[in-house]
């Protein structure tokens, strides 16, 4: 038997893979996500998060999942006088793969998932929002999430 990999598509698709963007929505802001930092877009039941009231109030909690512990964090900017933001019966998290090290494994909160865009795409839309007064999209990026958020109050 002759098994033969053809190296050149493989790498074509490994290439337009690592140059895909997971688009999502938070709020009225565009969040795009490398897709090779996307392990998983995750559904989780409001009923499933247990809650952390001594962390941050961008740390929703934690959920348990396939033999693991992951902390939930919003990326929706709360309001000062609340305590935390108000969660709805089914969240949408972006877990991050081990290739954001110091994020590996985080459920990131987003309202949805768009969908997902290449480089070229991405540059356009960027181009087009520059030059009109739409709201750019942002590229995560991991410094945005302070390690402080991490420490209990």
């Amino acid at each position: 038997m002759d098994i033969s990999v053809d190296v050149e598509t493989d790498s074509l698709s490994l290439k337009s893979f690592q140059d895909r963007y997971i688009l999502t929505q938070v709020g009225h802001q565009k969040i795009v996500f490398p897709s090779q930092w996307v392990a998983e877009i995750m559904l989780i039941e409001r009923s499933q998060i247990l809650n952390l009231p001594f962390y941050d109030s961008r740390v929703l909690g934690v959920v348990h999942r396939q033999g693991g512990i992951i902390p939930l964090v919003t990326l929706q900017v709360a309001n000062p006088m609340s305590q935390r933001p108000r969660i709805q019966e089914t969240l949408t998290a972006i877990r991050l793969s081990q290739l954001v090290s110091e994020l590996a494994g985080v459920g990131l909160i987003v309202d949805q998932v768009i969908g997902s865009i290449s480089q070229e795409e991405l540059s356009a839309k960027e181009q087009k929002a520059t030059e009109s007064s739409n709201p750019q999209i942002e590229v995560f990026q991991p410094e945005s999430i302070s390690p402080s958020i991490w420490q209990p109050r």
